[in-house]
């Protein structure tokens, strides 16, 4: 296993939710203690950011949604950053396994 994906892994199985916040209608941020982020679109999550940078979902929703991700990016992003494309699968196992650690 290389040593990126090694400490990718390391980090994502580290953080605990620390605090989820409203962040405008139909939108929340959910904050993890690794330093991860994940924007939620109603129930969904689908953008954020995480120790490699900003990342967003590929797969397409609603306009609404999409709208959501430009805002939540274009307002988060410092200067010229870029996001990278991540699958739904990653983002949903991202937030899903880290909001469940709070329980630990």
């Amino acid at each position: 296993m290389s040593q990126w994906l090694m400490k990718r892994l390391l980090l994502e199985s580290r953080g605990k939710l620390t605090r989820e916040y409203q962040y405008a209608s139909n939108m929340r941020v959910a904050e993890y203690s690794c330093g991860a982020e994940v924007m939620i679109s109603y129930q969904t999550p689908v953008a954020g950011k995480d120790y490699m940078g900003w990342f967003e979902t590929d797969r397409k929703f609603s306009s609404t949604t999409s709208r959501q991700i430009v805002k939540y990016l274009s307002n988060e992003r410092k200067g010229n950053e870029k996001s990278r494309v991540e699958t739904q699968s990653w983002i949903e196992n991202l937030h899903y396994k880290q909001s469940q650690s709070i329980m630990d």
